[in-house]
Order: structure tokens, then C-alpha cells, then sequence
């Protein structure tokens, strides 16, 4: 394994995450009425199950899940007989920097199955009480990572979809347009809305050739094609497959065939 070295940009939050306590709730009961607090509060649900309602938004936890609770944000929990969960409070400027940077607010704060960090809140609650402030802040701090590293997985694993849905958009456009001589990576990023060079590195991807590349061997193919079909003008073949200068077009077949359009038509 190589080494790894990673800078850190400079944090300028005007103060640091204060957290205040760290609590197991075992017997856990329902809170009917609205309820508000005055701090931060990111619960781990570690056994039964519950509805936890911010207004008239109401989301589902059970075990394994986080939520958070916001400060003056009224809030009901109803839930069953097994229901316990671990919360950490915390107040400060920067834990709200990095609330609004993961997203976390009054309609998006349940989080859903984390049961890698579940052992690590369990021997965290138990430390000693004289460490119990680094032990809080850090399983804190732990937990924001885990939800933001989840977000950016989410993030990419969705932007690989959208780019294969591109790629394949692509290719089929490609497939049915070969034989327009303006088609070229050039028009088709712009009809696709997107950076030629990004368009055509997904594409590579995909397709283990470029856009322009394929776009030749489609020509070249159909080239071959016509001439099976007994075309032999050579100036026909090639306006017919998208190219307008017969000395391109014949330059591009031998690089792909390793002969000369006549040859081949011989051949």
C-alpha cells in the first residue's frame, strides 16, 4: 500500500463544536405534545421503533437509524414498547456550518441504517466521565463523517447512472445520424449540454473508444457495407456515410481497414 498524504483546508469557523451530554434512554417514552429544544441533538436508534414528527412532516426510525433534533423546532415522538436510542447534545457555530453542508435540517433529518457506528456510541457512553467530553465530541464528529461519506457514494453512484444514460443517449444518436458530415463531438456536446472532453472521457468509459473514434468505425463499417452491396463510386460511398471529402474518407478507411477503399472493393 502507497503512502497517503491528505491537506486539510483551514477550518474558519469562529468556534468549535461544544457537545454538552451523552445519554443511553432504555426506557423511553412517548412525547405527545410539542416539545422544543434549546440545543443540537443527534439521536442513534439502538433497539424497537418510532415515529419522530417535525410539524406536519413525520418519518419513520428504527434500529441502526440517526435523527436529528433542531433547536425551537417543535417535535412529537411516538413509539412502541422496544424503543431505545444513545443522543449526544451539542451547541456552536461550526456544528451548525456543518448541519446546513450535509443537509441536515427540519424536513431532511432521518438517516437510515448505520450499524457500523452503533458499537462505537455503546463504548463511547461508557468511558470515563473525565473523558467523556473528547469521547462525545469525537463520536460526533465520527458520525458526521459517516453521513457525509454516504452522501457523496449516493452522489456519485448517481451521477455514474446519469452518465451512463448519457453515453447510451449518445452512442444511439450516433447510430442514427452517422451519415450527417456535420455530426462531430463538437455538435453533439452542445446538443447534449455537455463538456466535449467529459462527454467523450464517459463515453470511453463505457465503450473503450472515443466519440470520435466510434463515430468513424460507424461510417467505416457502413462504408464496407454499401461496397458488399456492389456500391463502387467511391465519392457516393462516402457522402453516404458522412463524409464530404473523398481523400478523408478514403485516409480514415485504410487506417481502420489497412487498405485503400479500392483495394478493398477488389478484395
Amino acid at each position: 500500500m502507497q503512502n497517503i498524504c491528505r491537506f486539510i483546508s483551514t477550518n474558519n469557523s469562529p468556534d468549535p463544536i461544544q457537545t454538552i451530554n451523552f445519554v443511553y434512554e432504555r426506557e423511553t417514552s412517548a412525547i405527545t405534545l410539542p416539545k422544543t429544544e434549546a440545543v443540537y441533538k443527534v439521536c442513534l436508534v439502538t433497539g424497537g421503533k418510532a415515529k419522530i414528527c417535525f410539524g406536519s412532516l413525520e418519518k419513520e426510525v428504527s434500529k441502526n437509524d440517526i435523527f436529528f433534533i433542531l433547536p425551537a423546532v417543535p417535535y412529537t415522538i411516538s413509539c412502541d414498547d422496544e424503543f431505545e436510542y444513545m443522543y449526544i447534545t451539542y451547541m456552536g457555530i461550526r456544528a451548525g456550518m456543518i448541519m446546513e453542508r450535509l443537509g441536515i435540517n427540519r424536513r431532511e433529518f432521518v438517516f437510515e441504517g448505520y450499524p457500523e457506528i452503533t458499537q462505537l456510541w455503546k463504548d463511547g457512553v461508557a468511558c470515563k466521565t473525565a473523558l467523556v467530553d473528547l469521547v462525545s465530541e469525537s463520536i460526533l464528529l465520527y458520525t458526521f463523517s459517516a453521513i457525509g461519506n454516504r452522501i457523496l457514494i449516493d452522489e456519485e453512484s448517481e451521477a455514474g447512472s446519469v452518465s451512463g444514460n448519457i453515453v447510451l443517449a449518445v452512442k444511439k444518436h450516433i447510430d442514427a445520424n452517422f451519415s450527417d458530415p456535420e455530426l462531430s463531438l463538437e455538435k453533439i456536446s452542445k446538443l447534449f449540454s455537455y463538456n466535449k472532453n467529459y462527454l467523450s472521457t464517459a463515453f470511453k468509459k463505457t465503450f473503450k473508444t472515443g466519440i470520435r473514434e466510434y463515430l468513424n468505425l460507424v461510417r467505416i463499417n457502413n462504408a464496407c457495407a454499401l461496397m458488399e452491396q456492389n456500391y463502387t463510386n467511391i465519392e457516393e460511398i462516402a457522402s453516404l456515410c458522412g463524409f464530404n471529402d473523398r481523400m478523408y474518407f478514403s485516409r480514415v478507411f485504410k487506417q481502420r481497414m489497412g487498405v485503400s477503399p479500392k483495394q478493398h472493393m477488389k478484395k
